[in-house]
This record gives structure tokens, sequence and C-alpha cells, in this order.
């Protein structure tokens, strides 16, 4: 009678393949999960700054003969047309998710609006900002031609 012998892993062999997957899984979690944080930020940095010019082209074309602008909060901003956020024609407001914050918002007019007149594509108000995570922080800086620089800090 011939004996079938089985192939198997030991008790052992198993431990230490899973000892390794951890191991790795405890390297590559935090690295991906800042990856992650990372392109949530710079998608919304992006944002901004799309919605900057696009109200700055607004402004200058003339765009249904109005003003428009972004008011900058903590935790949302609020996309306008009219001379300012008080007096909108219309306004669309976008929340940010939890972990993303604005912070030093510094325009020239002490305000958090960031306004561009009718006619023109400079803003009347003019500076920065920054949009941060525990991770990263992106400063928006936009100057008194309309030139939009970011810089991540």
């Amino acid at each position: 009678m011939a004996r079938n012998k089985i192939s198997a892993y030991t008790l052992l062999e198993t431990v230490v393949i899973i000892g390794v997957f951890s191991a790795l899984a405890l390297i590559f979690l935090p690295v991906s999960i800042e990856q992650i944080q990372s392109s949530k930020i710079e998608s919304v940095v992006k944002d901004v700054q799309s919605l900057i010019y696009s109200q700055s082209q607004s402004a200058y074309a003339y765009k249904a003969n109005k003003s428009y602008g972004i008011a900058f909060y903590s935790d949302h901003y609020i996309v306008f047309s009219g001379e300012s956020l008080s007096e909108a024609d219309s306004q669309t407001r976008y929340d940010l998710s939890s972990e993303i914050k604005i912070n030093n918002i510094n325009f020239n007019d002490s305000g958090t609006e960031l306004r561009f007149a009718k006619g023109t594509f400079r803003p009347h108000t003019f500076g920065s900002l920054e949009i941060s995570t525990s991770y990263s922080t992106f400063q928006i800086t936009i100057n008194t031609e309309g030139l939009i620089l970011v810089n991540k800090l």
C-alpha cells in the first residue's frame, strides 16, 4: 500500500507570512492615508483656483452686466454674482469636507470676500488665504493684477 504524502504549510510558516504582511501593512497604511488626504486637498485647491479664474473672466466679459466674487469661510466658500455677498443676485455654496479648512484669509479690505468689478479681470480685493489639512497646507495668493499663485507650504 502506497502512502500519499500531503503537502502543507506548517504553523510556523503561516505565522511568519502573516507577520510579514502585517509589517508591510503597518509601513504602507500611513503613506496611503497621507496620499489620499493630499489628493483631496489638491483637488479643493484646484477647484478654488478654477473658480477664482472663472469669476474674474465672467466679470471681465460683462457677463450679465454684473460683478462677481467668492466669499471664504473656514468650512465653506460661496461663489456669487453681485457687488458683494450681501447684495448677491445669485450664490452657490461649496462645503468642504471636515478635514479641510480655510485659514488665514488676508484680503486688503480685511474681509473674507474676493470681488471682481464688472469690466475688469483685476480684483477689487486681493490678498491670500490658506487651505489646509493636518498633512499639508497650500497658500493661494491673488495679486493686484489678478494673477493666481499657489504655493505648498
